[in-house]
């Protein structure tokens, strides 16, 4: 008796996707723990790595759109 891992709702995806090059980030993520190496464990060290590589191309659109978010949070707090 083991622990599932995978959510129930992403395990429905990944069957209803057939080909790999349509798949979403979140579903690629999950394919790092259920579909483990040939030593039987999943591959917790390379799906941190894919987590933070996919978090690369947000944080960089958001560091340069930072002033611009900021601008906008602090007009909507004024009146008049």
């Amino acid at each position: 008796m083991g622990c599932r891992v995978v959510p129930r709702v992403v395990d429905d995806d990944v069957g209803v996707i057939n080909s790999t090059e349509f798949r979403t980030l979140p579903i690629g993520l999950v394919s790092f723990i259920s579909v483990p190496e040939a030593t039987g464990a999943p591959q917790f060290q390379l799906l941190m790595a894919a987590a933070t590589f996919s978090m690369i191309p947000t944080l960089i659109v958001f560091l340069i759109a930072q002033r611009h978010f900021i601008k906008g949070i602090a007009i909507t707090g004024l009146k008049g």
